[in-house]
């Protein structure tokens, strides 16, 4: 086949498809003009033998995000000192409330080493939910001065309108299919934890291993405050 040809076909192809996007623009019904919230705006006050406390949002995402957007935080203490920070974000009318927290952490110091799925078992004994695992680090100075590199798991994921998921992309295509398709506009958040690796920087301090556990089980204790399980 001669070139002129192939570029042809390849045009008629790219006209043929575009002719099938308008032609379903025009044959669906426009979606709803806003959704359900796949998530309650509300953290526990005690997950187990965790206490929480309120945190504020910082002055970069009051600058950096939409007026509308929604955030609740806090930050967990139990009775040995261990921290954990879990934050909701819910977006407004404007989707760039959501976005993928590997862009703003370098940003705040912390360098992304590794990145995986991971399943977080439910009390419920339902499906699995799955949240994006990131292994991030970053410098530190203890108190007696020495500079030590800080190691912590962040883990998160999408929450839609009946939806869960892990995955930034799947949440864009969701978006795009369940408009054209379903008429469902979700207005989407996303929900993290963070808990640093204690090993090596405390006496008795967790490893990766121990820190990931102790993250499943606080989420899945705190889940059912905020969040349905996943379908």
């Amino acid at each position: 086949m001669d070139l002129s040809r192939t570029l042809l076909l390849r045009s008629l192809a790219v006209l043929a498809l575009s002719g099938l996007t308008v032609a379903l623009c025009l044959l669906t019904s426009p979606p709803n003009e806003s959704s359900h919230a796949g998530v309650r705006l509300l953290l526990p006050d005690q997950v187990g033998l965790w206490s929480g406390q309120t945190e504020p949002s910082s002055e970069a995402e009051k600058k950096i995000l939409p007026p509308d957007t929604q955030i609740v935080r806090k930050r967990y203490q139990n009775f040995t000192g261990e921290a954990i920070l879990a934050s909701i974000v819910l977006a407004g009318a404007e989707k760039r409330s959501i976005h993928r927290p590997e862009i703003c952490l370098p940003g705040q110091g912390w360098t992304i080493k590794a990145s995986d799925i991971v399943p977080i078992p439910l009390a419920d004994a339902g499906p699995d939910l799955k949240a994006t695992r990131l292994t991030i680090t970053r410098p530190i100075r203890l108190k007696d001065g020495t500079e030590v590199t800080l190691r912590a798991y962040l883990l998160y994921w999408y929450v839609g309108d009946g939806v869960t998921t892990p995955l930034h992309w799947r949440r864009i295509w969701l978006t795009s299919w369940d408009r054209v398709v379903h008429h469902r506009n979700h207005r989407w958040a996303y929900v993290y934890v963070l808990a640093p690796i204690t090993e090596g920087l405390v006496p008795g301090g967790k490893n990766p291993e121990q820190t990931l556990d102790m993250l499943r089980q606080f989420i899945a204790g705190a889940l059912p405050t905020f969040q349905d399980p996943p379908r």
